[in-house]
């Protein structure tokens, strides 16, 4: 009996990660992708919202401290267009 998924390439899974620390972002590429995952890094709010606008990612990794918007800021615009993005929303103390 042949599997279904036989012969297919299965395509990494593609995360967005925003914090406005670059060095989050450089950490979290590190393990992520020797981890198998497609990672995009940003380090603006503004500019993760419009990604998530124009492209296709599976999860996105959301600092919630951030200038000019806050994470719960990002999560509501990105609702207005995009109800089955997945959302981490993470803090630091």
């Amino acid at each position: 009996m042949r599997h279904l998924d036989q012969g297919i390439k299965k395509q990494p899974y593609k995360i967005i990660a925003v914090d406005d620390e670059e060095g989050i972002i450089d950490s979290l590429s590190v393990f992520l992708k020797r981890s198998g995952y497609q990672l995009t890094g940003v380090t603006n709010p503004l500019e993760a919202i419009e990604l998530v606008r124009n492209e296709h990612f599976d999860l996105m990794l959301l600092d919630f401290i951030m200038a000019p918007i806050h994470g719960d800021k990002v999560v509501e615009e990105i609702r207005k267009f995009n109800n089955n993005l997945y959302i981490l929303l993470l803090t630091r103390s």
